[in-house]
């Protein structure tokens, strides 16, 4: 992971990290991965009080 991608928080750091592993060739593991982070996400927007924050 990249550290642009580690100094981004919030929902752009989810994106970021989700697209990071979207490229990753072991294909299993990535959908592991990226299962966890969709589910970060989600919290994230349902805690989002703002929605220019979205």
């Amino acid at each position: 992971m990249s550290s642009e991608t580690s100094n981004v928080g919030g929902i752009q750091g989810y994106l970021l990290k989700l697209h990071s592993f979207l490229g990753d060739t072991e294909s299993r593991n990535a959908a592991i991965v990226c299962h966890d982070i969709i589910g970060d996400l989600g919290q994230e927007c349902m805690i989002t009080k703002n929605e220019n924050e979205l």
